[in-house]
């Protein structure tokens, strides 16, 4: 199927791609020769991570429209750090920083 996104850098290749309408993604580093692939799972700390606007070496930039994001942080426990965040409907785009492991 078709490649939706395809970011290159020093240490990962990505790319996403649709099939029977789910999105899948495919990390691969290129150090290590190791590939990891799979879907994205939504919960209520992580957005669907479509689309991706920026991968580096260590972490990926998704945008997010503020409401959305209002919405996951109203049904976060109450002393969630997260809770902190003054985020108003009009803070277009949120930007989620999801983080490498490896």
């Amino acid at each position: 199927s078709d490649i939706y996104d395809l970011f290159v850098t020093p240490k990962r290749l990505l790319f996403t791609f649709r099939y029977k309408s789910q999105e899948y993604v495919v990390f691969f580093n290129r150090q290590t020769q190791k590939l990891h692939f799979g879907a994205f799972k939504r919960t209520l700390y992580h957005l669907n991570t479509s689309p991706i606007i920026y991968v580096s070496d260590d972490y990926l930039v998704v945008p997010s429209d503020a409401l959305s994001v209002i919405r996951l942080l109203d049904a976060m426990p109450e002393d969630a750090p997260e809770r902190s965040l003054n985020i108003k409907e009009d803070d277009n785009p949120c930007l989620y920083f999801y983080k490498f492991k490896d």
